[in-house]
C-alpha cells in the first residue's frame, strides 16, 4: 500500500515513539506487562480488518502482509501472531475451508465432520498451541466481508438491470470488471459469487472454450432459475455483438491505416504500392458494411427480445388494472342500476306530491278551534283595507315625494363632505303638494 493512501489509520500511525513499540515483535510472556501486551494486539486487529474493508479486499496473505503497513522503510515484525489470533477468534477462516463450505451441499453433520474438524487439525499443526507459535503462510478470508461484498454485487448488478430477460445473463470477466469498486480481488469476488449462488441469488455455469456464465435472479424472484439453452443461446448473441462492435473497431482503424500509406506511397512516387493500398482499402470497406449488416441484423433480434419482455410487462399490467376495476365495483351490474334509477325516480315523484300537499297550507290548534292559515291572510287583507280608508277620510294621505331621498353615502365621508344639498329642489317639490287648510278658530 503506499505510505501517502491511509487516510483510515488511526492518529497512532503517526506517533513515532509508540509506533516503534507497535512494530517490535510480541513478547513470550504476555503476562509481563499484559496491557501493554494487549493495547498492541487491539491496534493491530483493527487496523488489519479496518484495511480490508478500505481496501475492497477480504483477503489475509499471511506472508505479506506486512507489506501492506511500511512506515519509513520498516515492516511490522508481529503479525505473524496477530494473524493467528484473528484466526483463533474464527475472524479469518482458511481460503479453502470457505471454498468447500460454500461449494458443498453436505448436512451440517457432514460440514462439521470434514471441514471443521480438519481446520482445527490443520491449525494446530502448522502453529502449534503455544503462544510463540506464529501464521507465517496461506491466504485467510474475513467472511463477514465476503457477506457484505456478495450482498452489494446483487444491489448493484440488479439496479444496472434494464431488461430482465436479457440484462440478468453476464459474462464472468464482464461482471467482474463492473464490480472492481466492491472486489479488488478475483479471489474475493470468487468467494462473494459462491456465497450468493449458495444462498440461491445467482448460478454460474461453465462453457467450454467459453467464458463462465452468470446468471441473475430477476428483481421479482426469489430464487434464481438455472441456466436453460435457451439463456445460453441469448448469451452466445450478446456476445457476438460485442465481438462484432470490437472487430468493426478495428477494421475502421486498419482502413486509416491503409489510407495513411498509400498517401505516403504516394509522395514517395511509388504509385503501383499506392495502388496496392488503396485496393486494400476497398476490400476493407466491403468487409466493414458486411460485418455492420449482421451487427444490425443481431442488434434487431436482440431489440425483439427486449420488446417482448416489455409487451409482456404491459400486458400483466392491464390485467392487473383489469382485477383491480372488477374488485372496486363490486357487485355492481347494469340490471342492480336500472333498479335503482327507477327507485329514484318514484322516490322524485313521491316527493314532488308531498311538496305540493304541503303547498296548500296547514292547520293548527290554539285551544278553541281550528284556524287556517288563508283565514288569517283574509283578515290581514282587510285590515290593510281598511287603514288606507282611514286615510282617505281624514284627507291626510301620506305622501312619500314630500320627504328627501335617503343618503348613500356614509355620514362624515369624504362624500359627505364635498356635496351640498340643493334648498332650491326641496322648494319647488313642496310648492307641488296640497297642503290641508287650517282649521278656523
Amino acid at each position: 500500500m503506499a505510505e501517502d493512501n491511509r487516510s483510515h489509520f488511526p492518529d497512532q500511525w503517526k506517533d513515532d515513539p509508540k509506533m516503534d513499540n507497535y512494530f517490535a515483535p510480541f513478547r513470550n510472556n504476555r503476562d509481563v506487562n499484559l496491557n501493554s501486551w494487549n493495547s498492541k494486539m487491539n491496534f493491530w486487529k483493527k487496523l488489519i480488518l479496518s484495511d480490508l474493508e478500505h481496501t475492497n479486499t477480504a483477503i489475509v496473505d499471511a506472508k505479506s502482509v506486512a507489506n501492506n503497513f511500511k512506515r519509513n522503510g520498516r515492516t511490522p515484525k508481529c503479525l505473524a501472531k496477530v494473524v493467528h489470533e484473528l484466526v483463533s477468534e474464527g475472524k479469518l477462516k482458511k481460503k479453502e475451508d470457505i471454498e468447500k463450505e460454500l461449494n458443498s451441499s453436505w448436512m451440517s453433520w457432514g460440514v462439521d465432520v470434514f471441514v471443521r474438524k480438519p481446520f482445527s487439525w490443520t491449525l494446530k499443526t502448522v502453529v502449534g498451541s503455544s503462544d510463540k507459535d506464529c501464521i507465517t503462510e496461506g491466504q485467510y478470508v474475513l467472511s463477514e466481508l465476503i457477506q457484505e461484498m456478495s450482498s452489494k454485487i446483487l444491489d448493484f448488478y440488479q439496479r444496472t438491470m434494464q431488461v430482465d430477460v436479457l440484462d440478468h445473463l453476464v459474462d464472468y470477466s464482464v461482471l467482474m470488471s463492473r464490480c472492481k469498486h466492491i472486489c479488488s480481488d478475483e479471489t474475493s469476488f470468487n468467494l462473494s459469487l459462491l456465497t450468493l449462488q449458495k444462498n440461491g441469488k445467482v448460478h454460474i455455469a461453465e462453457e467450454k472454450g467459453y467464458d463462465k456464465i452468470v446468471k441473475f435472479c430477476k428483481k421479482d424472484e426469489e430464487k434464481v432459475i438455472l441456466i436453460t439453452e435457451t439463456d445460453k443461446k441469448t448469451i452466445k448473441l450478446k456476445r457476438t455483438e460485442q465481438a462484432l462492435q470490437h472487430e468493426i473497431e478495428k477494421l475502421y482503424q486498419d482502413v486509416e491505416n491503409r489510407l495513411t500509406e498509400a498517401k505516403s506511397f504516394v509522395k514517395k512516387g511509388q504509385k503501383s504500392s499506392a495502388r496496392t493500398s488503396l485496393r486494400g482499402k476497398k476490400n476493407l470497406c466491403l468487409l466493414i458494411d458486411k460485418r455492420e449488416t449482421a451487427l444490425l441484423n443481431i442488434q434487431d433480434m436482440l431489440q425483439k427480445i427486449r420488446n417482448s419482455e416489455s409487451d409482456k410487462k404491459i400486458l400483466e399490467s392491464y390485467e392487473i388494472g383489469t382485477d383491480i376495476l372488477k374488485t372496486s365495483r363490486g357487485d355492481v351490474s347494469i340490471s342492480k342500476i336500472d333498479d335503482t334509477m327507477c327507485n329514484l325516480e318514484e322516490a322524485i315523484e313521491e316527493q314532488g306530491e308531498i311538496g305540493a300537499a304541503l303547498s296548500k297550507g296547514f292547520v293548527t290548534t290554539d285551544g278553541d278551534g281550528d284556524i287556517s292559515i288563508s283565514e288569517l291572510e283574509a283578515e290581514l287583507e282587510l285590515l290593510e283595507f281598511d287603514g288606507d280608508l282611514d286615510d282617505k277620510l281624514t284627507g291626510n294621505p301620506v305622501k312619500d315625494s314630500i320627504f328627501p331621498q335617503v343618503p348613500t353615502f356614509t355620514p362624515g365621508s369624504p362624500d359627505q363632505l364635498n356635496s351640498t344639498y340643493d334648498v332650491d329642489d326641496l322648494e319647488k317639490a313642496l310648492q307641488k303638494e296640497s297642503l290641508p287648510a287650517l282649521p278656523a278658530l
